[in-house]
């Protein structure tokens, strides 16, 4: 007598149509994840900037004038450019005080401007805002 023997395991059909499913998501998950570590790099930048903020707003609510806190040596502050190796480089606009943090090409060379106001606050601006980076 001749015995049947049910066949088990997947056809090549099922195969292929899962392995596109992975590839659809996976297509999908790998720009997601590349914003998400530039976002992160971005971040390191925002903190290291973060010391020479402070400095520029204590200088100011002494002084009272942008002017007078227009460069590092007058905010008492070190320049923080190598405080991350993601961040090109910071400068402080002169006459109005501006800081100005520019990335490296892993954030895409984004910027991170600080423009102070009136309160001793600052006003956030640069094309990390657009690229969704601060």
């Amino acid at each position: 007598m001749r015995q049947i023997h049910k066949k088990s395991g997947f056809s090549l059909i099922e195969l292929m149509v899962v392995i596109a499913i992975v590839g659809v998501l996976a297509s999908i998950a790998a720009p997601m994840y590349s914003n998400f570590t530039k976002r992160t790099y971005f971040s390191e930048i925002i903190t290291v900037v973060h010391t020479v903020k402070v400095d520029m707003a204590t200088c100011m609510q002494s002084e009272g004038r942008e002017d007078l806190c227009d460069t590092f040596a007058k905010i008492g502050s070190a320049d923080p450019s190598t405080g991350s190796p993601h961040l090109n480089k910071v400068e402080i606009t002169p006459i109005t005080a501006v800081i100005v943090a520019t990335g490296e090409a892993s954030v895409d060379s984004a910027t991170y401007t600080l423009t102070p106001d009136d309160d001793v606050g600052f006003i956030i601006g640069g094309s990390c805002l657009a690229a969704g980076f601060c």
